[in-house]
């Protein structure tokens, strides 16, 4: 896989343009990249490592000024969400030589931006993080990631003490009686 896919990949870009020059990234720690989205909003994504090593790669071999575009189509301009989305499926066929079973799966940058998101919420990270991350005006374009899977459950329950011995049946009780308590107020 050549790199810009790698980066789209590590920093969950939605693929409008992959417009990045050199200047857009500080690889001194803490390394992170200056990206502008929807509307010519900029923000500010930090980097892995293993993207600032695959970055810094890119332009021993491919030198660039720093106001020059890394990811260009074959006439020097930013890779286009098709271009990418081209390049992609490419791998993506390539890769289903060794994994078949990719032969048969819907593989789009927006997957990698979803599990990601999914991935940081399985992890803990706060919501408003990673609306901030992926660029999201709303939180509740982003609460849509926020479902919680079944690992995010069990971490849950594991966080709280089980309920003592006949605590449970307690609170069934009155959960109960506040039913029939409500029902009878709303007749």
């Amino acid at each position: 896989m050549t790199e810009a896919p790698k980066i789209l990949l590590a920093h969950h870009l939605k693929t409008l343009k992959l417009d990045l020059c050199p200047d857009m990234i500080q690889f001194d720690s803490p390394s992170c990249v200056r990206l502008i989205g929807k509307g010519r909003k900029e923000r500010i994504c930090p980097l892995w490592p293993e993207t600032v090593l695959l970055l810094k790669k890119l332009l021993e071999r491919k030198p660039r000024a720093s106001d020059q575009r890394l990811f260009v189509n074959r006439y020097g301009e930013p890779l286009s969400a098709s271009g990418v989305r081209f390049k992609l499926a490419t791998y993506v066929r390539a890769a289903a030589e060794i994994v078949p079973s990719l032969r048969t799966k819907h593989v789009t940058p927006h997957n990698f931006r979803h599990a990601t998101a999914v991935h940081l919420v399985s992890a803990g990270v706060d919501v408003t993080v990673i609306r901030s991350w992926l660029g999201h005006v709303s939180l509740d374009t982003t609460n849509h990631y926020a479902k919680a899977n079944l690992e995010t459950k069990r971490k849950a329950l594991q966080q709280v003490s089980p309920p003592a011995a006949g605590v449970s049946s307690t609170i069934m009780e009155t959960g109960c009686e506040l039913t029939r308590l409500a029902r009878h107020a709303l007749i």
